[in-house]
């Protein structure tokens, strides 16, 4: 895997190709080590074109394979989603067959969407986003599998066109009830 610098993700020969942040910043991690965290953006939403994994915060991707690795557990990730004009949210196609696949996908790994909501505007930020998605895994090794599951590449395909921007938030403190739906 690569090293991290300050500013940039320096690549190695055995990165995978999706591994492509813009800079850095440092954060503390929960045991208290300070850790470089490359960013994708300075908002945060991946502008690039590129999206699904290949769009993914490298550490990010290393903790959850990480934490696949030892003691996996279940997660939801919060997707802020900005559509693309042409998928025409909420009821055009593009948007429709997106979240059909999405489901389809989810189904074959076992996850599912806990809730979908749009979004009325923005207090602070100022990112505008058309809808939150809260998708439940029953666990990080679930999530990765996801690459090659037989809806895979239609639903990144699908997703390509219909999401301009996106932001994934893990979560690994449930509610109770989200982990007996």
């Amino acid at each position: 895997t690569g090293l991290l610098t300050r500013w940039s993700w320096v690549r190695t020969p055995d990165d995978p190709p999706f591994l492509t942040p813009k800079r850095s910043l440092r954060q503390r991690s929960s045991n208290g080590t300070i850790v470089e965290r490359p960013h994708l953006e300075q908002d945060g939403m991946a502008d690039d074109g590129k999206v699904g994994f290949r769009a993914m915060n490298p550490a990010e991707y290393e903790i959850i394979e990480t934490v696949a690795a030892g003691a996996d557990k279940p997660f939801v990730m919060l997707n802020l989603n900005a559509y693309a004009e042409r998928a025409g949210y909420p009821n055009g196609q593009g948007y429709q067959e997106y979240m059909a696949k999405l489901d389809q996908l989810l189904s074959e790994a076992g996850g599912k969407v806990l809730w979908r909501v749009p979004v009325e505007g923005s207090l602070l930020g100022g990112i505008a986003l058309h809808e939150v998605i809260a998708i439940y895994y029953p666990s990080h090794q679930a999530f990765l599998n996801m690459r090659t599951l037989p809806s895979s590449d239609e639903n990144f395909r699908l997703r390509e066109l219909a999401v301009d921007r996106a932001q994934l938030h893990r979560c690994t403190e449930l509610p109770g009830e989200w982990l007996s739906r």
